[in-house]
């Protein structure tokens, strides 16, 4: 190891950190200086800057200073730091794999979503898929319209339960508040019906597109435009882009 020496700031600047970081581990007998000049200067070799190395990543891993003390004064600590090591090796490959993943899908979406070249679709082809798509958006808005009437006749009928029951009129509560219900979880199914009827999904992982189940479209989880299913094609559970059939 060097011989050379060191000032406070040449030895933040060589860990890579700053020297109230450097003053501030001496402190806490973290990292001491080699020496301290008459002067009163702190003297640091290329061992205290290894540490000052050590400590600053291990901070980086979410260890706190306490146990990175501890650590440092346990005499395994050699093999403590191996195995610490280790295991983040692994957790960046598992990131690093999951951010492959991720990368393919991109891609994947890149391909879907790319503009159409017109020398490989004729224009019968095109307007299809503009007709289509402005019909999966017609679709859409008639089921804000549906979902808004549903909602009035909700609102509508908790009122006229809320206002009879005040009347004592307790059948006519009952009787208004069950018709509440029928009306809302018919209107409700034939407005998930027809919108099931009218979409597909195309996977992000191979770019199959697929009508999924009418049960496994119900229950999945989903945004505006993106239904998390299982593709029939490649059998992975993802985000799929909805478009129309």
């Amino acid at each position: 190891m060097s011989d050379d020496k060191y000032s406070v700031s040449e030895a933040a600047k060589l860990a890579n950190v700053s020297p109230r970081t450097v003053r501030f581990y001496d402190e806490k007998n973290l990292v001491s200086p080699s020496s301290v000049g008459e002067n009163g200067y702190r003297i640091y070799t290329a061992k205290e800057v290894e540490q000052l190395k050590l400590i600053s990543y291990l901070r980086e891993l979410g260890l706190s200073l306490k146990d990175i003390k501890k650590l440092l004064a346990d005499k395994n600590s050699t093999r403590s730091f191996q195995l610490l090591i280790e295991r983040q090796k692994e957790i960046n490959e598992e990131k690093i794999e999951a951010l492959k993943d991720k990368q393919r899908q991109i891609k994947n979406f890149e391909k879907i979503l790319r503009p159409r070249n017109l020398k490989n679709e004729n224009v019968a082809d095109i307007t299809k898929i503009m007709r289509n798509e402005i019909k999966l958006t017609h679709y859409r808005r008639k089921m804000w319209v549906y979902a808004a009437m549903l909602f009035l006749i909700e609102i509508i009928g908790i009122y006229g339960t809320v206002l009879m029951a005040k009347q004592e009129k307790a059948f006519a509560a009952s009787l208004t508040f069950a018709i509440m219900m029928i009306l809302i979880i018919i209107g409700g199914t034939l407005l998930t019906l027809m919108y099931y009827r009218n979409v597909a999904y195309i996977c992000p992982n191979c770019g199959r597109k697929f009508v999924p189940k009418l049960k496994q479209f119900f229950w999945a989880a989903h945004t505006p435009k993106f239904r998390r299913l299982r593709c029939p094609e490649c059998h992975k559970k993802s985000y799929c882009l909805e478009v129309s059939r």
